[in-house]
């Protein structure tokens, strides 16, 4: 009888054993990576679009005539049996992609960043189903899309269409149009001086969930909409002679009205103040 337990013991011993040495296989199995490179050279596209499943979007401006792409990955293969890249230029617009099965359960890192350099002048539309997106220094028509992740945009200039469906938005640059919007996460913006909102357009800045703090120039004319549900809102317009302090909202031309203005948090603070000399996002 004595026999039968020690022998029962020494097996749930080996079998522990091998659990243990399988688990720490499996937390020691090295993530590959793989890079996929390309430079787009000849006339520019009137648009580049870029998508990706899961990943991480960087779009950087720079003084050249081309575009260049570069996708990193790691834990994943690029090509059969990992996921793929595929470019397509049709007409005037460029498609590049990240397609494939991207969504992985299991132990080890794996992820996706795509590093993309455009000309200074470019109009863009940049998705990730699940990552973050920046886009530094450039301008045209740029739209910038998440549904679950950070946006940062710098230095830009055009019109921006920034919107997340859970993550933080942070913006800056000369605006044409503008529409921010993010379910739940911190706004922070930056408006530079020559951003102008025309008389009949409206700008949006909205949040689902999370504060909204902006800097806008003195001199923009516009007719202001300010409110939030569950917070408060302070306005600092000294020049254009607007100011509130811990109000739930407010309505009021600036400088003499214009285009509209509407910034609105359902769960948050708002804060409102003018460009002071040496107040700048863009270098």
């Amino acid at each position: 009888m004595k026999d039968r337990q020690i022998q029962k013991w020494r097996h749930r011993r080996v079998g522990a054993g091998v659990r243990l040495i399988t688990v720490v296989a499996l937390l020691w199995i090295p993530a590959r990576g793989a890079e996929w490179f390309k430079k787009f050279e000849g006339p520019a596209p009137a648009l580049l679009r870029l998508g990706t499943v899961s990943g991480n979007v960087l779009v950087r401006g720079g003084d050249v005539s081309w575009i260049e792409v570069r996708v990193t990955t790691r834990g994943w293969t690029i090509g059969p049996g990992g996921v793929e890249v595929m470019d397509q230029r049709t007409g005037d617009v460029l498609d590049v992609g990240v397609q494939g099965e991207q969504e992985f359960f299991g132990i080890g890192e794996r992820s996706i960043e795509m590093d993309v350099i455009v000309p200074r002048r470019m109009n863009v539309t940049a998705r990730t189903g699940k990552g973050t997106i920046s886009a530094d220094h450039f301008g045209g028509d740029v739209k910038l899309i998440t549904d679950n992740g950070g946006i940062e945009a710098l230095r830009m200039d055009g019109s921006l269409d920034a919107r997340s469906g859970d993550g933080s938005v942070h913006f800056g640059g000369r605006f044409d149009r503008l529409n921010v919007r993010t379910m739940d996460g911190e706004v922070r913006g930056e408006i530079e001086t020559d951003s102008a909102i025309a008389a009949k357009a409206v700008w949006r800045i909205h949040n689902g969930n999370g504060p909204v703090h902006l800097q806008i120039p003195a001199g923009l004319k516009c007719n202001l909409h300010v409110g939030t549900f569950e917070g408060k809102v302070t306005v600092d317009l000294p020049a254009a002679g607007v100011r509130a302090a811990g109000v739930p909202g407010l309505r009021s031309k600036v400088n003499g009205g214009g285009g509209v203005f509407s910034v609105k948090t359902r769960g948050g603070d708002v804060g409102i103040r003018s460009e002071k000399p040496g107040d700048r996002s863009r270098e």
